[in-house]
């Protein structure tokens, strides 16, 4: 199978950590904020793989509309994503795009970090080993140097690990070097930035 070489790919790989492969050919995007799928997953989705899927394949997961889906079936792009996913990022710009598209899936901040006492950078998962080899490329590749993969909590579904970058010279290079594409997480890396440059 040919695989497209456009490493923006990455982005939706690392984005898929919020979502899933299922075994009926669907490619499912979750977030709470719809906006990510609407303005940044599904016009770079259509991008990447030259298709034209609409603002109708995002829905509300519950009735309270806390949790949004964005699916495509598709066949041929399920086993494209599925192989490359069993592999990992190459490039600097690959890791990069992983990266980013990983932490606005499932990273955070503060909320308001002009009120926040400790400014950070998190990533959390299920997946252990996803965060170390994170945090191996973080510091290899850009410099940037995060805790330790630690235990976040403990739930019925299993372990949620946490790793966070919380050095002035890690955050600001996770601005500068690997950025967000959510319209809410870019907003706050923004107000970081600007909180920690001036410190």
């Amino acid at each position: 199978m040919e695989i497209i070489n456009d490493p923006r790919i990455y982005y939706l790989i690392g984005a898929l950590r919020d979502g899933c492969l299922t075994k009926d050919w669907t490619i499912k995007f979750s977030q709470k904020y719809k906006e990510w799928l609407s303005s940044t997953i599904l016009p770079l989705f259509n991008e990447v793989f030259e298709t034209s899927y609409s603002l109708g394949n995002i829905y509300p997961e519950n009735k309270e509309k806390t949790t949004w889906s964005l699916s495509i079936c598709n066949k041929k792009i399920w086993l494209q994503l599925k192989e490359l996913i069993a592999e990992a990022p190459k490039t600097t710009e690959e890791q990069r795009l992983y990266i980013k598209g990983f932490w606005d899936a499932d990273g955070g901040c503060p909320r308001d970090p002009t009120i926040s006492k400790k400014i950070y950078i998190k990533f959390t998962q299920k997946d252990k080993r996803s965060l170390e080899q994170i945090k191996e490329i973080l510091s290899q590749k850009f410099s940037i140097k995060a805790g330790t993969v630690r235990v976040s909590e403990i739930t019925e579904r299993g372990t949620i690990w946490r790793m966070t970058i919380t050095n002035k010279r890690g955050i600001l290079r996770f601005c500068d070097k690997i950025d967000s594409g959510h319209p809410i997480k870019q907003k706050r890396l923004f107000k970081i930035k600007h909180l920690l440059s001036s410190r």
